[in-house]
């Protein structure tokens, strides 16, 4: 296999990374630290374990794949830490994991379609013109003057 069919289980893996950090800095933020260090080892141990397992089977292609799924725990461990402690006014959830949800299934179906050039670029094409006036509404609506 190809290194080509691995980038977009690693681009949504810096996604949830991403999301991760929203909650983490609630949690240091509100001096809640080695709290942080639990979620993060657990988070951290599950992706060696699933790499002990699955890179003999099916190669460096499983890493790509246990990343993504230790990113994904990493994010929804840091946010049940930051619900527990009631943490959960400070970002909208559910517009962020709608985006999450959104993501991963355009990233798994743009994955899908690799071979067929066309239909993957005209369904990056879509999406990123949804991205793009959802943005601009967004904008709009926050920082327009009047």
């Amino acid at each position: 296999m190809e290194a080509r069919y691995i980038v977009a289980p690693i681009m949504l893996g810096y996604g949830y990374k991403f999301a991760y950090t929203n909650y983490v800095n609630v949690e240091q933020y509100e001096k809640k630290t080695g709290i942080v260090s639990v979620g993060t080892l657990i988070a951290a141990a599950f992706n060696v374990g699933t790499n002990l397992i699955f890179i003999p089977m099916f190669g460096f292609e499983a890493a790509a794949y246990t990343t993504l799924a230790g990113f994904m725990l990493l994010m929804l461990i840091h946010y049940f830490i930051s619900r527990r402690y009631g943490f959960t006014g400070v970002y909208d959830n559910r517009f962020t994991f709608a985006v999450m949800i959104v993501m991963t299934l355009a990233g798994m179906l743009i994955q899908l379609l690799f071979p067929y050039v066309i239909v993957r670029w005209a369904l990056a094409f879509v999406l990123g013109s949804v991205t793009l006036f959802g943005m601009w509404r967004i904008w709009n609506r926050y920082f327009r003057k009047g």
